[in-house]
């Protein structure tokens, strides 16, 4: 098995293997492996069918695996498995799902797992952030109310090939402007103004609000069978409900019968940013986890 730095242009080899994944993770998008490949230094390969991800990971820039992507999961890892024996690799396993622990502990032996919450997906129903229905969403729809009452001439445009570049401006803005101060935000920032950069090639969708002829919002995003993906997602807070109303008429504009479930993406650790996604209340926290060999962990006294 050889492994080849993932570039930009190989996201159209990529991403027919992410339709085999029914697991409505983010990592499992073909914009998300690209948009964040300089950051994890990822590398791919492609053997009998099935697709391998390899990344550099945590503080210590350990080698890691993702789970392969492929129709026959035991045959894959039994490959990773004998692939890393014979590279004298150890083994580290990230983005594992709840259901795949099982088989990885049957193909690599006991393990020491450890669930990563600041990398738990928020899944959504669709129809609930298309609609904001219900009691538990009177939050939501009163920042809704307000911002139209405020704004009642906004506008919602898809982005095209054209406008991306206002798109692009927008968030070179912003990134001056209204940027946490933290390494994973600034790098997100940065990720994102790339994808904008490549839009055509990245092949994905979006849309942006506009009040008076400027952008105040926008979003961009992503189909894999069931889910709609959320990429991307920036507001401007001066406005009020820009981020409620974003949502909202994001998904309204891109849910189609298909789609039954949003998936809005992780927290990294950010404790406000966690609040926001709750209170929008997913229907499930999509689980990942870091798995090692026990005695790997226990010689190296590592908790990684």
């Amino acid at each position: 098995m050889e492994f080849q730095k993932l570039e930009l242009q190989d996201i159209d080899i990529i991403r027919p293997f992410f339709e085999m994944h029914t697991n409505r993770m983010c990592d499992n998008t073909a914009g998300v492996v690209v948009m964040w490949r300089d950051s994890f230094h990822t590398h791919y390969a492609i053997e009998d069918g099935t697709l391998f991800l390899r990344f550099s990971y945590g503080k210590q820039k350990e080698i890691a695996y993702s789970m392969p992507i492929g129709l026959d999961k035991k045959r894959a890892l039994e490959t990773l498995k004998a692939y890393l024996a014979q590279t004298k690799q150890p083994v580290m396993i990230c983005a594992i799902a709840k259901e795949d622990l099982e088989l990885v502990g049957e193909v690599f032996g006991e393990l020491r797992v450890r669930a990563e919450r600041q990398w738990f997906d928020y899944l959504y129903e669709a129809e609930d952030l298309a609609t904001f229905k219900g009691r538990k969403f009177n939050g939501q729809r009163n920042h809704i109310n307000r911002f139209k009452k405020m704004f009642p001439a906004y506008r919602l445009v898809d982005i095209d090939t054209v406008n991306v570049r206002r798109v692009q401006t927008f968030l070179k803005d912003y990134m001056k402007n209204n940027l946490k101060e933290n390494p994973t935000a600034k790098e997100e920032a940065r990720n994102a103004l790339e994808v904008l950069e490549h839009f055509e090639i990245y092949q994905l969708f979006g849309a942006f609000i506009e009040v008076d002829g400027e952008i105040i919002a926008f979003s961009v995003g992503e189909k894999v069978n069931d889910t709609l993906f959320v990429h991307i997602e920036k507001a401007l807070t001066d406005y009020h409900g820009s981020y409620q109303i974003m949502v909202n008429e994001f998904a309204k504009r891109f849910v189609s019968p298909k789609i039954l479930y949003i998936n809005r993406e992780d927290d990294v650790g950010d404790e406000g940013l966690r609040q926001s996604k709750l209170s929008y209340h997913p229907v499930q926290l999509i689980e990942k986890h870091l798995a090692k060999p026990k005695n790997q962990e226990d010689e190296r006294g590592e908790d990684s």
